[in-house]
């Protein structure tokens, strides 16, 4: 991972957070497999970019720039495709979809009767900035060293 061009250990860089990210994809793609808690015990292979270029802002307001490959740029790549209404699910194949269909569907009636509390796919945060408020989207991305997993949270 690169932190504003200098090289930098994953795991020192954590927790990430991220506003307001604007996400520039590398050319080269591979299939990897995805999950979300928005879709619990639901996983598909879905396509991403190897590579991305981040740029954002910190809480602090300072701009900052990530390059990232590997599990934190299909993580990057993944908690954009929030802040944008899109979901892992929405990337899957047909076929694919098909044989969770059954699944989904439970899924979905189990966050109709909860009122959906469970899952939040959109996220903002309000902060005062520059003499104003602003909506900011906003992305968290920590590492659990204990499981080697990449967490990903939004919103405040």
């Amino acid at each position: 991972m690169k932190l504003n061009g200098q090289d930098v250990d994953t795991q020192t860089a954590m927790p990430l957070v991220l506003i307001n990210p604007e996400i520039e994809l590398g050319d080269e793609t591979e299939m990897g497999t995805e999950g979300c808690l928005s879709f619990p015990e639901i996983t598909g292979e879905i396509e991403r970019a190897k590579s991305v270029m981040a740029r954002a802002q910190t809480l602090e307001g300072d701009k900052i720039e990530i390059e990232a490959t590997g599990l934190l740029a299909r993580a990057l790549q993944h908690e954009a495709d929030h802040l944008n209404g899109i979901l892992f699910i929405d990337r899957m194949s047909s076929a694919a979809k098909a044989s969770l269909s059954s699944r989904l569907k439970r899924l979905q009636k189990e966050t109709r009767r909860s009122g959906g509390k469970e899952s939040t796919n959109r996220s903002s945060a309000r902060r005062r900035f520059e003499g104003g408020w602003i909506e900011q989207s906003l992305v968290r991305l920590r590492t659990d060293s204990s499981r080697g997993e990449l967490d990903a949270k939004f919103g405040g």
